[in-house]
């Protein structure tokens, strides 16, 4: 199923063609097919280079896989070259298939914890140890689009980090930002100068989230209740019983910011069995 929509869309030719530059001899192995192999491995639910056997030991249903030597050799031969076409050969195969509708790109970084010293492997804030890499994905189909591998003990707020992978997202997406929308969503690591400027140049909007900082909490204890108005579902039909949002844009100092940037309060009562503390006003946060 996943291997037919690869070569209806031109994945596997277009891999082929990124990958040749990496062979050593001329009657190699296809280096492009062994990343489909690798590829439908992954979505399998492999987690290693040697689960490559499950599709080496099923010749009638995944075809003739490529050994797990071969596969090593040719994620050894990918270097920032090779990346880059391979970018560019998966961005013209989203090109060629549906339009999503809306563009939303998910950025966040995670922490992905290692049991062993591996390369690359270090400490983290949470006093764990592994690796720390930035993530993003298309909101509408849930399908990544770029990472940057980082080791544990990278900030998640790391401006350059955060611009590289938008860069490496805005290369997926078969659209431009200047004529359709496109939305860059963030959790407060993305209040970042870096990226919102870099987003600014780039015609992408953003909704990013901020610590609840002490000017603001002294705005929302300050803000009228009249202020508060119901929140909207996603497509603004309905709107909520509990959840209620305000605009303190003009509370807070922020001229620091790209122009046009608004700052937005939500708050809704808390879980049942929450813990409240004393800036949680009517039992709401």
């Amino acid at each position: 199923l996943l291997c037919d929509p690869a070569d209806g869309l031109g994945v596997g030719d277009a891999l082929s063609v990124a990958m040749e530059p990496t062979k050593q001899r001329r009657r190699g192995c296809d280096r492009g097919e062994v990343l489909v192999d690798l590829a439908v491995m992954l979505a399998g639910g492999g987690t290693t280079v040697s689960d490559l056997k499950t599709l080496i030991d099923q010749p009638a249903l995944f075809g003739e896989a490529a050994s797990v030597a071969t596969a090593h050799r040719a994620l050894a031969a990918v270097d920032d070259a090779a990346l880059a076409r391979i970018g560019t050969a998966r961005a013209a195969a989203r090109a060629a298939g549906a339009d999503p509708g809306f563009y939303v790109i998910d950025i966040d970084a995670t922490l992905v914890n290692a049991h062993s010293d591996k390369e690359g492997a270090a400490p983290n804030y949470k006093r764990g140890f592994g690796f720390h890499p930035i993530l993003s994905f298309l909101d509408a189909t849930g399908e990544p689009l770029a990472a940057k591998l980082r080791p544990g003990n990278a900030v998640a707020h790391a401006g350059a980090d955060l611009v590289e992978v938008l860069e490496a997202s805005l290369a997926q997406l078969p659209v431009d930002p200047a004529v359709r929308e496109m939305v860059m969503r963030s959790d407060s690591a993305g209040l970042n100068h870096v990226l919102l400027d870099s987003c600014k140049e780039r015609n992408v909007r953003f909704v990013v989230g901020h610590d609840l900082t002490e000017p603001i909490r002294k705005a929302l204890w300050d803000l009228p209740t009249c202020r508060w108005v119901p929140a909207v579902s996603p497509d603004g039909s309905e709107e909520s019983e509990h959840a209620e949002v305000a605009e303190i844009t003009d509370l807070l100092g922020l001229s620091r910011w790209p122009e046009g940037i608004r700052a937005i309060a939500r708050r809704e009562p808390a879980h049942p069995g929450a813990q409240l503390n004393f800036t949680d006003i009517d039992g709401r946060r």
